[in-house]
Parts: C-alpha cells; structure tokens; sequence
C-alpha cells in the first residue's frame, strides 16, 4: 500500500494508470491507494449518486451483470477453430479407417493428420475454456456512478468504421477514472454527459451503463 507522501501514476494493485491519482480509492479496482480515510467530496455530483442509491430500480441493476465482448471473442475464435480441426480430424480419421477396411495401404503421414488435427482441436477447446475463467476471475466492478465527461474516436479498419467512447465516470465512493467502451452500432445510445447510473467496469474498460 502506498504511503501518504508517495506520488503514485498507477495502481499498485490493477497496475492501471490513475486519471486522478491524489485521489483516496482506485477508480479501476476500488483499492485504497493511500493510508488514511477516504475523501469523499460533498458536491451536487455525490447527492445525485446518493439518489442513485435510494433509488427503486438500483437494487435491480446491482444484481445484473452484463457479457463482456473481449473475452467473449476470444472464447468464440478458440471454439470456432476447435470445431473445425475435429470435424476434420473426424472425416480423415474415418478416410483413413475405411482405406484400411478395403485394403488399401496409408502412408504413415496420412495417419497423422487426423491426429494431429485433433490435438489443435482439443488444444483450442482447452483455450476457450481459459478464455473463460480468466473472464471470471477478472473482478467485474458494478457502483452508482455519474459521467462527467464523454467523448469519441473512430477507427476504420478493412473499410469498415468503429467508435470508441471515453468516458470521464465518478462514483459513488469519489474516485475518478477514465474508460473506454466501444460503440454497438447506430441503435446504441451511450450515456450523455451528466448521465447517472450503474457502470459495469472491468479494469478501465466499461461494459455497460444503466441509467437511473
């Protein structure tokens, strides 16, 4: 833990870069960033959180969780790829025993392949599978949080055009941050400066917001 006088730029424990560093909390993890008690301001922005709280639908939104897209990806590219090598490795494997039931001879290379295929199946199911425990024990973090700031990047990559939102989010306990969270298309409405909600953030990226 940091003393009181060090001069911290990231977190000791998320290793994230602090968009307010003099600040008590980590926005990234929650983790205390400095010995003392926490400093929260008193301002219009905390009393619109404190109505956060209180509100009816809070509860709700506290007990949702929302997918996260970067390691659903992943998990997806290794299942795709998995189902591939041992549909393949299935039909050269019954090639190879059909060639021997009729009696014709196989090159032992031929053999291999199946065997092959099959271990990079079985290797990209057990990647998946990583894929997904690292999503779980990655500390999703759900928290009354209000947006300061918001603002947009385009990226075109293959001729086809993405946005990323950086928001500027406070929460509940007064810390700060920045994070990233890319656009879902032309339906997707993200939240306005001055929003007020729950954010669903995992490091500095942040899944989702429900407004409240």
């Amino acid at each position: 833990m940091a003393t009181t006088t060090a001069t911290l730029t990231h977190c000791p424990t998320c290793g994230v870069k602090l968009e307010r560093p003099e600040l008590s909390l980590c926005a990234y993890c929650a983790s205390p960033l400095r010995v003392g008690p926490v400093e929260v301001p008193n301002d219009e922005t905390q009393k619109r959180l404190a109505k956060v709280k209180v509100h009816a639908d809070f509860a709700a939104a506290m007990t949702w969780a929302p997918s996260d897209p970067h390691f659903e990806r992943r998990a997806h590219g290794h299942s795709v790829r998995a189902a591939w090598a041992l549909s393949l490795a299935l039909l050269l494997g019954l090639w190879v025993a059909w060639t021997f039931y009729a009696g014709a001879g196989v090159m032992p290379v031929v053999i291999a392949v199946p065997a092959t295929l099959a271990a990079l199946g079985f290797l990209s199911l057990i990647l998946a599978g990583a894929a997904r425990s690292e999503h779980r024990r990655a500390p999703m973090l759900k928290r009354a949080a209000y947006v300061l700031d918001r603002r947009s990047e385009t990226n075109e990559k293959g001729g086809v055009g993405s946005t990323t939102y950086i928001f500027k989010i406070r929460f509940e306990d007064g810390s700060e941050g920045e994070f990233r969270h890319t656009g879902r298309g032309s339906m997707y409405e993200p939240p306005a400066n001055g929003a007020a909600g729950v954010a669903y953030t995992r490091g500095p990226r942040m899944l989702d917001f429900r407004r409240i």
